[in-house]
């Protein structure tokens, strides 16, 4: 039970005891009605049930301090998600010291990065030796298609918005013998 309710509880005792105890014709009515509810109440009782209750009053409330809360904002989701954190690179058959673009999602039919709501990401990562780009492409399923994308920058924000299905297509001008290292693309917003 919280103190208000204590509170109301508290007051509408000391009225009824007030009532009761200070109501002549109230008293004389409860003493013809019913001679076995008669009953000698002192005035000195009532005095004291009302400073009780006063006191139960005053320890309940009594309000040390308040907290107003501020309202809090709307929550948002990611911009983008994905269903794999290790990419499948679907182009084969690189030629060395020729030109390559590699497409890389999170399998034929699935994209690497999935639109979640409009907004901007920001990607950080460092292009391994062999690389020159890297742009988002629609995906496309079950196709190996790594052209008409928008090239990204590391540490430049990205567009997306909520439709967006996207793969990495990776591109090399002169493909290096010893293939291109692994490396990371890290999205934050």
């Amino acid at each position: 039970m919280d103190a208000l309710a204590i509170l109301i509880l508290a007051n509408a005792l000391a009225l009824i005891v007030t009532t009761i105890a200070f109501s002549r014709s109230l008293h004389r009515l409860l003493r013809t009605r019913n001679p076995k509810l008669a009953f000698s109440f002192k005035r000195r009782y009532a005095v004291a049930i009302v400073l009780g209750g006063v006191m139960v009053t005053g320890v309940y409330g009594a309000t040390l301090l308040q907290h107003t809360f501020p309202a809090t904002p709307g929550g948002s989701s990611q911009v983008i998600t994905t269903i794999c954190t290790t990419l499948t690179l679907e182009t084969v058959g690189m030629v060395t010291s020729f030109s390559e673009s590699m497409l890389f999602n999170c399998g034929l039919s699935a994209a690497a990065i999935t639109g979640n709501r409009d907004g901007t990401s920001t990607p950080t990562f460092t292009l391994p030796a062999g690389a020159n780009s890297l742009s988002l492409v629609n995906h496309m399923d079950n196709a190996i298609i790594c052209g008409g994308g928008s090239n990204i920058a590391s540490g430049s924000p990205h567009a997306f918005s909520a439709t967006d299905s996207l793969d990495y297509c990776l591109t090399s001008n002169s493909y290096p013998s010893g293939g291109i290292a692994s490396f990371k693309v890290t999205w934050s917003q």
